[in-house]
């Protein structure tokens, strides 16, 4: 059994039997990487530079056991991930449709998250460079009658006080919902 993909539906999947909304599809078409790919994600090992790919969603309806299969159509331009159509004649539509203004929106959405994802890597790294420096180098007391020594701890002190510093610095570092709903840095393999 070899690795799939998955691809994030925007906008979603509706089953034509059941009408249940699906917003993922699995797929072995695109090179077997387990990725995630979004709209505008580059697919390093895609088959395909351009066109389109006839894929297959198993929706499993409510009280069978029963997962009939249903078309859906990969819209790929230059090995990009641009779309998904219910139908072949939709997705030669999306396909005509896609420029090169798309991927430069792709490409500069890409870059930003690559940025985000870079300042977020070096945050949690100083802070945890940070909690390793001063649990390994505890800070000296303060002589009595002298100023207490410069201190350049850049936690800040609720991370220091709580039961496990750890969790407090994982959650201080965690992505928020809305970072979480835009990234896109799963998809490009970073």
């Amino acid at each position: 059994m070899s690795l799939f993909d998955t691809l994030v539906l925007d906008p979603t999947f509706t089953c034509s039997v059941c009408g249940k909304t699906h917003t993922t599809l699995q797929t072995h078409s695109l090179g077997d990487s387990f990725a995630t790919y979004r709209k505008g994600s580059f697919i390093r090992c895609c088959p395909v530079h351009y066109g389109i790919l006839r894929e297959a969603l198993y929706c499993r309806h409510e009280g069978t056991d029963e997962a009939p299969k249903q078309e859906v159509w990969l819209v790929l331009w230059h090995g990009i991930y641009a779309g998904h159509a219910p139908d072949e004649e939709s997705a030669k539509a999306a396909l005509a449709k896609v420029d090169r203004l798309d991927l430069i929106r792709w490409l500069e959405a890409a870059q930003s998250d690559a940025q985000s994802w870079q300042s977020r890597y070096r945050r949690l790294f100083r802070d945890l460079d940070d909690w390793k420096d001063v649990r390994d180098n505890p800070p000296v007391p303060p002589i009595e009658g002298q100023r207490a020594p410069w201190n350049f701890r850049q936690l800040p002190d609720e991370v220091w006080q709580d039961a496990d510093p750890l969790s407090r610095i994982i959650e201080r570092n965690a992505l928020s919902a809305e970072e979480e709903k835009a990234s896109v840095r799963d998809s490009w393999g970073w």
